[in-house]
């Protein structure tokens, strides 16, 4: 049991709440500082991307991942994203992700051919490494994301 008289120091400020939210009183920000900047990073990737209203949550989280980091394209190179993303997420959806999916070598392989075909309509500004990582991580989201049969971390349950 901890002695908390007056005359013994603890070596901790505050509480169980400072100790979990990992309140530091010597680095704790000034009341008259500067607030973070919140807006930069997602105005930048306005102004680099475009408008993404016309994309779902699952469709832009594929655009995320085909343009992330930073991969400058223009505008019409971001339209043939899109488009690309648009059409994995259905053809994918549609098609290939069914029940157990994941369990099955030849549905897993039918998958990555499937995303490696798709994912030859994105840019020439994609290099052939490039192109490959991505088409690794589109599976990879896919694999983790989509159980089959209409199943996802993105249907509501």
């Amino acid at each position: 049991m901890q002695d908390n008289s007056p005359e013994t120091p603890r070596n901790t400020t505050g509480g169980i709440v400072h100790t979990y939210q990992q309140y530091d009183p010597l680095n704790f920000p000034s009341p008259t500082a500067e607030p973070p900047d919140m807006a930069s990073a997602a105005m930048e990737h306005m102004l680099q991307y475009g408008d993404t209203r016309d994309l779902t949550e699952e469709e832009l989280v594929i655009f995320d991942l085909l343009t992330r980091p930073n991969i400058a394209l223009t505008k019409t190179e971001i339209a043939e994203v899109k488009k690309v993303a648009k059409s994995l997420l259905d053809k994918l959806k549609r098609e290939m992700l069914v029940l157990d999916w994941r369990k099955h070598q030849t549905s897993r392989a039918r998958v990555v051919v499937t995303i490696e075909e798709l994912m030859e309509k994105l840019p020439r500004t994609y290099t052939k490494e490039l192109y490959q990582s991505k088409c690794d991580a589109v599976y990879q989201h896919f694999y983790e994301s989509y159980l089959g049969e209409g199943k996802s971390v993105y249907a509501v349950h």
